[in-house]
């Protein structure tokens, strides 16, 4: 199949154009070695209800796709507008992000308290796009805390919906 394109897209008119859309905060962890590893992320989805299951994109370089690839299971935290900081701590690079005491073990993963909705997922595959992977993996676990209104991306800012 021949593929026919215009001049190649502007690198940074595409992250401008990209950067206006909104879109929900979530957290990915998972564990490598049996340590914590975690990335703010704003590019979770829904795929199906039955099964159950969900994706997000993760950088190629990152030591989240790795240990994923690796333990083969992950988390989805959704956020919620109080916890910007957060969600700025787990997008620091070089920064230790579980040191604070808003996280524990659970069933062998990193698990945030206080967000709006969880999901354990164990990996159905990734496929990688350019410089990100897309990760899809099958639920088997979900958490649902009282409503909340969500932390939102947009803008290269963080949001709420207020």
């Amino acid at each position: 199949m021949t593929r026919h394109t215009l001049a190649p897209v502007d690198a940074t008119a595409y992250r401008a154009a990209v950067s206006q859309h909104a879109a929900g905060v979530a957290i990915v962890t998972s564990t490598a070695d049996g340590r914590p590893v975690g990335m703010t992320v704003s590019s979770f989805a829904s795929h199906s209800i039955a099964p159950p299951t969900v994706s997000c994109d993760l950088a190629t370089s990152s030591r989240s796709l790795a240990a994923i690839r690796d333990h083969r299971r992950f988390v989805v935290h959704l956020l919620d507008e109080r916890q910007e900081a957060v969600a700025v701590r787990f997008a620091t690079p070089d920064l230790d992000r579980f040191d604070a005491p808003d996280w524990r073990w659970e069933r062998g993963l990193p698990v945030l308290d206080g967000t709006m909705a969880r999901f354990e997922a164990e990996l159905i595959t990734d496929v990688e796009v350019g410089d990100h992977a897309v990760v899809l993996g099958a639920v088997v676990d979900v958490e649902v805390a009282a409503v909340a209104r969500p932390l939102i991306h947009q803008d290269r800012r963080f949001h709420g919906l207020g």
